[in-house]
């Protein structure tokens, strides 16, 4: 045991969900973790700066480290985490916004299918066009990029919102060929 505690996180997001966050993500999950099950809540309010900078007593002493992340990449990963029902977020006028760990795993768990497989699809277009390039003339190249640029619109972070757009459709198409 620990001098300084510890924190128990469910089996469920460390069997599935942290395995496929990238650092980020994975970052600004554990914080929530921490401030909430580390602290025996279910809730906690979380300001951007406690997120990004952590939390510093009045005498110096740091409690936390924060996540050191930037506003645009932490607005941008909680409003995934919302949207794939990973937490929930209270906002109060004038008053800090509370999270909480959804612990109905389920909808989560669903989606957590459909954003890896569209990051690998993001990976392999993006592999696809760096051959491309490799291997063409500057007019093919051009021609090429112009077509994979059409196929991959949306992509990189954004790709996991139009995947969690067309959820319930996947998820019956997944369901009717899991049984």
């Amino acid at each position: 045991m620990s001098k300084n505690g510890t924190t128990n996180i469910p089996n469920d997001l460390i069997d599935f969900f942290f395995p496929i966050l990238n650092g980020a993500e994975a970052k600004i999950a554990l914080y929530i973790c921490r401030r909430t099950y580390g602290f025996h809540r279910r809730s906690d309010r979380i300001s951007y700066k406690q997120f990004r900078r952590g939390i510093t007593k009045k005498d110096g002493e740091v409690l936390d480290m924060g996540t050191e992340l930037s506003c645009g990449t932490l607005n941008k990963v909680l409003r995934l985490f919302e949207s794939i029902e990973f937490i929930k977020i209270a906002r109060y006028p004038k008053q800090t916004t509370e999270y909480v760990i959804n612990e109905d795993f389920k909808p989560w768990l669903l989606s957590i299918k459909f954003i890896k497989a569209s990051r690998d699809a993001c990976k392999s277009v993006m592999q696809i066009e760096k051959e491309q390039r490799q291997n063409a003339s500057p007019d093919q190249y051009i021609r090429r990029r112009q077509s994979l640029l059409k196929n991959r619109e949306g992509c990189s972070n954004n790709k996991t919102t139009a995947v969690l757009e067309n959820r319930e459709t996947i998820v019956r198409e997944n369901l009717v060929n899991n049984t």
